[in-house]
């Protein structure tokens, strides 16, 4: 059987995010006592937590590299990420997210979401996504209560039709049409940040 070296990275990634220099050793020796005692170790429960994902996004577009000299057309563009970063490390991370083949957006929000690998069967759902019924973060979300609040990408709410709370999805497969999905998400974001759910 192969490794499924991409999920395990994804983990690791996020174990990383989620722990500093001065807790990092006491949590890997607490994971490693009881796997089932997890749940709660890394971060304390936040009020809101915003993911910002960006598909199709070429990690190294959102990557500042200091010290540079003479960047090539797409580094250092994306400043807001860096900008980000240093202002509150604490609260701001950037995750690569590797997918293997196939990588259309369903494929990559169904790996995302579900820790499952893409297939090639999957492809072809692309255009007429189906309802993601096997475990996933979202349905866990929403199985604790948590409120989540979409904006975005329409994919999603076919994916995970009747669980968000709000959902603002928009269509995004008219390839001349870049930019209503962004613009929406620009207009709306800051009134649903001032909302108290």
């Amino acid at each position: 059987m192969e490794k499924d070296v991409s999920v395990r990275q994804m983990a690791v990634d996020l174990l990383y995010a989620m722990c500093d220099r001065g807790n990092a050793e006491e949590i890997v020796q607490e994971i490693f006592k009881d796997v089932n005692a997890t749940s709660n170790l890394c971060l304390p429960q936040k009020s809101k937590v915003i993911i910002l994902l960006i598909d199709a996004l070429k990690y190294d577009f959102g990557v500042y590299k200091e010290n540079i000299s003479n960047p090539l057309p797409y580094e250092n563009k994306l400043t807001i990420m860096y900008d980000l970063i240093q202002s509150s490390p604490e609260n701001a991370h950037l995750m690569q997210f590797k997918a293997d083949p196939p990588t259309t957006t369903l494929q990559r929000l169904k790996g995302l979401t579900t820790g499952s690998l893409p297939t090639f069967v999957d492809m072809g759902s692309n255009f007429a996504s189906p309802e993601i019924n096997e475990d996933n973060i979202i349905d866990q979300l929403v199985k604790h209560n948590l409120p989540i609040v979409f904006l975005g990408d329409s994919t999603w709410t076919d994916l995970y039709p009747r669980r968000f709370r709000r959902a603002y999805s928009y269509p995004s497969f008219d390839i001349f049409d870049l930019d209503t999905v962004d613009n929406k998400i620009e207009q709306l974001l800051p009134k649903e940040l001032r909302k108290d759910d």
